[in-house]
């Protein structure tokens, strides 16, 4: 069991002062105009105390909680000095981590990587819009602990500030009370006086006061205290140092298992800001003042590409190992568990053209129905980018086959007859913060040339159309045979012409018969059916055989010959035997 603790009390920045003669009163408010920037380095360790009694067991749990949030901020637009839209880079080392009885957890944060643009009203966030333009701010796009960092960082809030001049020695009171915030700090600032940190005017308080609240069913109350320093010029805290003990009461309910908890939680909240020139691109590194923050985020020198034996292509971080199958191939990230999964196929669109019509969205909700029935969409079609210039996300969410919460999303492109598709399930948390590199994995995917196979001697096999394919081809293949005792011989024709169109007919015989008991005939019948042409155009490269019919379908195999003409078509990956067809000429 995991309780929750108080991590995002409050995002006000601690700074070393350099001493100052006492001031006079000044006023300290919000005056941020567009163009204002900043990053951002903030840290929260807690420590935990609980007993916990179930079924009239009682047990102690101890746990430790440190969570980072850095990252950088532009303002884009402000209303009174208030930022109203907001650029927020976030560094892919936000995240935290959880220590119970000597285990430690990863808890990816969904943003890390990320940069977002954010919109405020009232003092309240109304938009999110990540990559492509996609609203996050929607249900279920973040989680509620990412949607309060967001918050936390974007919200400049008045009751923060004192409502007139301070001077040396002066208090003011604020009682930080959002729809929002679980938990309500009610602080004390005193001020300890003024001074000057490169180049800008600084304020010095020392604060203190309560946290209120009730979390996930559980009733705290404790006390907090602290230095905290102001830039006066903007109104920014850009220095914090919060810590104190709150005592944790209530009743929490686990797999239907009601649960008392009782304890104690320590916790340590610190916020370093540093204002100055920023550049916040999507990818690569910020640059603060003089100082670079890296991303850690992949480039591409640290991608590789991997390549389908039926010539499509992807990207991939290379810490990430890929599993080859004969319709795609699966990513393993580095580290993931067994609970996440990512795929990418290729099949045949069968005629559709546009990945955000109704049927897509329709023949996704059936097989992810078949395949997970716990899941169903809550997002989508959404436009993203593709390499052919159009892409559509789809997401689901529910639950996994041991009951677990899951979120899946599903990207889908269409290109040359074939819908390519990156299927993504994992645990919600690790699934957002994965969103940045799946959707550059995406964006990368290309359909191609299958691989030219190796020959004897090296080299490869010389590519281009192969003028022994043109000509006309006949085959048959022949099923059934079983308790039915049904048969069904179909009689295959292609003709592939020097233009590059390519003509297919089928026609097929029947026999069905039933006898009873003792083996005499009860009943035969026989038939043929009517004969069907379909027609695309073919093309062949390193021994592979690509024909598109003009259906939207495509089909790819290896291709041989035999000494007396005959064409031999195989599986594209395995190299089984499919067919053997004759030339007719």
């Amino acid at each position: 069991m995991r309780i929750p603790i108080p991590v995002r009390l409050l995002m006000i920045p601690l700074l070393s002062m350099t001493a100052a003669p006492l001031s006079a009163a000044e006023r300290i408010e919000y005056r941020m105009s567009p163009g204002f920037a900043y990053s951002f380095d903030n840290t929260t360790d807690a420590a935990s105390v609980l007993d916990v009694t179930a079924n009239g067991q009682r047990n102690t749990l101890e746990q430790k909680l440190k969570q980072r949030v850095k990252g950088a901020v532009e303002i884009l637009e402000s209303s009174d000095g208030v930022p109203s839209r907001l650029k927020i880079y976030f560094d892919p080392a936000s995240g935290s981590t959880t220590t119970t009885f000597g285990n430690t957890e990863e808890l990816p944060f969904a943003l890390a990587g990320q940069t977002v643009e954010v919109t405020v009203r009232d003092e309240q966030v109304v938009s999110i819009r990540g990559a492509n333009g996609r609203e996050l701010s929607r249900a279920g796009a973040l989680d509620e602990d990412s949607l309060s960092i967001v918050s936390e960082i974007a919200v400049a809030e008045s009751a923060m500030l004192p409502d007139g001049p301070v001077a040396t020695g002066d208090r003011w009171t604020a009682t930080l009370d959002r729809e929002d915030r679980p938990l309500t700090p009610q602080l004390n600032f005193d001020v300890a006086g003024f001074g000057d940190r490169a180049g800008r005017r600084i304020v010095k308080a020392d604060a203190d006061g309560t946290l209120t609240g009730t979390q996930q069913g559980l009733d705290m109350h404790g006390e907090l205290s602290g230095p905290l320093i102001f830039d006066v010029e903007s109104g920014m805290p850009v220095s914090s140092r919060l810590s104190g003990s709150i005592a944790v009461n209530g009743t929490v309910e686990q797999n239907g298992t009601a649960m008392a908890v009782t304890g104690s939680q320590f916790v340590t909240i610190t916020t370093n800001v540093e204002i100055g020139s920023v550049s916040i691109p999507e990818t690569g590194s910020v640059a603060v003042g003089a100082v670079a923050m890296s991303t850690d985020r992949a480039t591409p020198s640290d991608w590789t590409e991997f390549r389908h034996s039926l010539g499509a292509t992807l990207e991939h971080p290379s810490a990430w190992r890929t599993e080859e199958f004969p319709e795609g191939v699966r990513i393993h990230p580095a580290g993931a568990g067994s609970a996440e999964t990512i795929v990418v196929t290729g099949i045949a669109a069968n005629g559709a053209t546009d990945p955000m019509a109704p049927d897509v969205g329709a023949y996704l909700d059936a097989t992810l129905q078949q395949m997970m029935p716990g899941l169903r969409r809550v997002e989508g079609p959404i436009s993203v980018d593709a390499a052919n210039g159009r892409g559509a996300l789809y997401s689901y969410a529910g639950t996994g086959f041991d009951g677990s919460e899951v979120l899946c999303y599903v990207y889908v492109m269409i290109e040359n007859g074939v819908a390519f598709s990156l299927s993504a399930v994992a645990p919600p948390a690790t699934l957002r913060s994965r969103t940045g590199t799946l959707e550059k994995i995406f964006a990368s995917i290309k359909s191609g040339s299958p691989a030219a196979p190796a020959v004897a001697g090296g080299g490869t096999t010389p590519t281009g159309d192969d003028p022994r394919l043109i000509g006309m081809f006949r085959g048959e293949s022949l099923a059934g045979g079983d308790y039915g005792g049904a048969y069904v011989n179909t009689q295959l024709v292609y003709v592939l012409n020097a233009d590059g169109t390519v003509y297919s007919g089928a026609q097929s015989h029947f026999s069905s018969s039933s006898r009873d008991y003792n083996g005499n005939l009860r009943w035969s019948a026989s038939g043929v059916s009517d004969g069907s042409v379909q027609s695309g155009r073919w093309s062949a490269r390193g021994g592979m055989l690509t024909v598109v019919w003009n259906n939207g379908q495509r089909a790819v195999f290896a291709y041989g010959f035999e000494p007396d003409g005959s064409l031999v078509i195989r599986h594209p990956t395995t190299r089984k035997l499919i067919n053997f067809f004759s030339r007719v000429r």
